[in-house]
């Protein structure tokens, strides 16, 4: 197993710097000094071709607005704000406001446009990168100095593992993720709708007023958005449930096998994602940016699939707080890992 770096621009006086991870079956990570983007998952399919799973800018300067958040870290928390305000210890919260009335993906500077310092580390099982950053007091409106690391962690079985851990000095919002987005035909040759998706969860959040919860929960059986058996994601789409809110951008509550699958049949790659995040919301590509590719072409709709492993995001009248609250001097500890194989 080999780790990589090379600096591939400068902004602000700072260097962007691109780092691999490699294993000894050729699986490859990449990502960015500039919001832990991660810009490549090379895995093999069937034929033992080694492609691209994830969607990624093909000019890096496209990651400094980064409008559709591509392969990058979220926080410091993850979906909607109801508002972009909550009460919390007694006291109201108002937060920057980015997505009209709410906040999203933690605010208009949020951690998908911080540079964040990475180290390096290799042992006899896996190899990893460490990304660091502190989050100083009130930045977007959270309260309290948070302490953040995240770890990309890759081993020979072809798992990769997201770790994230942080503290704060005052009782905070914590609630991070990843947004990559997923493409199992490698360099994004086909669009999405021909995988296949299964999510062990019988609950999801109702959601109004762009994609933003109610505080009720409801039951997945007999429905559309029904996974518990795998389905082809054409058909869920092409629903008219799901086509009247444009695609999935759905928050579901996981079971207890904590388990999503999503299958492309043509390439034979299957990506196994479990978590210990209570939930896990489900994002099927529907507001494009059109901006070039690093394979080339540009970034339509349904060309991907984010499967956002994070707690509920906070809906109207404080709704799910809870799991989003992080008190001063306990520590955020959260885990994501994806499993790669073929079929």
């Amino acid at each position: 197993m080999k780790i990589e770096s090379n600096i591939i621009g400068k902004l602000n006086k700072q260097d962007v710097v691109k780092y691999s991870l490699i294993n000894d079956n050729g699986m490859k990570i990449t990502a960015l000094n500039l919001g832990g983007i991660i810009t490549e998952i090379k895995v093999k399919d069937r034929f033992n071709n080694f492609e691209n799973v994830v969607l990624a800018y093909k000019d890096w300067r496209d990651y400094i607005d980064n409008p559709s958040y591509l392969g990058a870290i979220i926080g410091r928390t993850a979906g909607r704000i109801a508002d972009g305000k909550v009460e919390l210890c007694g006291e109201t919260l108002e937060f920057n406001k980015n997505y009209n009335r709410n906040q999203g993906h933690g605010g208009i500077n949020g951690f998908n446009k911080k540079f964040w310092k990475v180290d390096t580390l290799k042992d006899e099982t896996t190899i990893k990168l460490i990304f660091t950053t502190i989050s100083k007091a009130y930045e977007e409106g959270y309260p309290g100095e948070a302490y953040i690391k995240v770890e990309y962690i890759l081993n020979n079985k072809d798992e990769f593992l997201i770790s994230y851990e942080g503290k704060t000095t005052e009782t905070t919002l914590m609630n991070l993720t990843n947004h990559s987005y997923f493409n199992l035909s490698g360099n994004h040759k086909k669009d999405i709708l021909k995988h296949k998706l299964k999510v062990g969860s019988s609950q999801y959040l109702e959601t109004v007023n762009e994609s933003t919860p109610t505080g009720k929960l409801l039951d997945t059986k007999d429905t559309v958005l029904d996974f518990n058996k795998e389905k082809l994601l054409k058909d869920v789409i092409n629903n008219n449930f799901v086509k009247a809110e444009r695609g999935l951008d759905h928050c579901f509550i996981l079971d207890k096998d904590k388990k999503i699958i999503l299958i492309d049949d043509e390439s034979g790659r299957t990506l196994e994602m479990t978590t210990n995040n209570t939930s896990t919301v489900i994002y099927s590509g529907n507001y494009p940016d059109n901006r070039a590719l690093i394979e080339g072409g540009n970034y339509i709709e349904r060309l991907g699939i984010c499967l956002e492993a994070q707690e509920p995001p906070i809906g109207y009248n404080n709704a799910f707080i809870e799991k989003s609250i992080l008190e001063a001097n306990t520590v955020y500890s959260k885990w994501t890992k994806f499993r790669f194989n073929v079929i």
